[in-house]
Parts: structure tokens; sequence; C-alpha cells
């Protein structure tokens, strides 16, 4: 059986109603200093499921920086403007899915100083889940993670 999970507008996805949510996504933030290093994001999805699922990556962070992915504000709340290409969507076709394997992990290593421009000080980072998202994405849009750019030195993020 292929459990298949897409987005057009407010479609949110297709399974059983008596199955359980076949992915689970993850993110990890690292705040690494302003230098010539990167302000990483790495986002995992994977198939918890025993069967395939097929997966639309528009507007998540498996297709890289086509969108405002993120929520990110600085210590006074004042929101950090996405500075990235805004992809124009039209109707997907097949080539736009991926299909997961059962029990199969995707990786994407985002850097936030591509579409953000990010100055020493501390910040908070929610993930902008959008209509068409999996259920795993809604959940990470619920929760928040703080960081640190530090024109020195690198800090480690904690989820809130």
């Amino acid at each position: 059986m292929i459990k298949t999970i897409f987005g057009l507008l407010s479609t949110a996805l297709i399974v059983s109603p008596l199955s359980a949510e076949p992915l689970k996504c993850y993110l990890h933030v690292n705040a690494i200093s302003l230098g010539s290093e990167p302000h990483e994001v790495i986002f995992t999805v994977a198939n918890v499921s025993h069967d395939e699922v097929t997966i639309l990556p528009w507007y998540t962070p498996l297709e890289g920086f086509w969108s405002d992915l993120f929520i990110i504000t600085n210590v006074d709340g004042r929101a950090i403007d996405y500075l990235g290409p805004q992809a124009k969507r039209v109707t997907p076709t097949a080539e736009d899915f991926i299909t997961l394997a059962p029990d199969q992990i995707l990786n994407e290593t985002l850097n936030l100083k591509v579409a953000y421009t990010l100055a020493p000080g501390h910040y908070n980072l929610r993930f902008r889940a959008q209509n068409n998202a999996w259920g795993c994405m809604h959940s990470l849009s619920q929760q928040s993670w703080a960081f640190q750019v530090d024109g020195k030195n690198a800090s480690n993020v904690q989820a809130n």
C-alpha cells in the first residue's frame, strides 16, 4: 500500500483516518559566529511507517530557500526579514514529488545566512508551516528554538 501526502491549497494530507502519522520531522538549529561560517539549520524527515510515503517538498527545507520557511525574531520581538527567493507555484506534476521508502530518512542542511541578515545578538526561530504541510511539519511550527549569534563564539541552540 502506498500512502500519499501532498499539499495543494488546503489539502494537508491524505492517509487513512485510522493510520498513525507516517512521518516524523525534526529541526536542529546551530548558532555559529557571523564570520565566514554558516548559521545552519538541519531538517530531518523520517518515514516511520511500513509503507512508502510520497511527499511534496514544496515550502519545506527539503527544497532549500524557495520560500520564507522560518519566523526569526530578535530579543525585542522584531521579525527578521526574509531576503531569499519566493517561488511562484503551479499545479505540481509527478516529478515534483519524492517517495520515501519505509524507514527512509532525508536530511537537508540550510544556511540561514543565505536568506536572513543576522547581526550578533539573541534570536528566536520558529518553522513557518504552510497550509499544504504534512502533519509533522505543523508539529514543528508549535516549537521554537532560541539561539545566539556571536561574532566570536559559536553557541548551541536549545529547543524551548
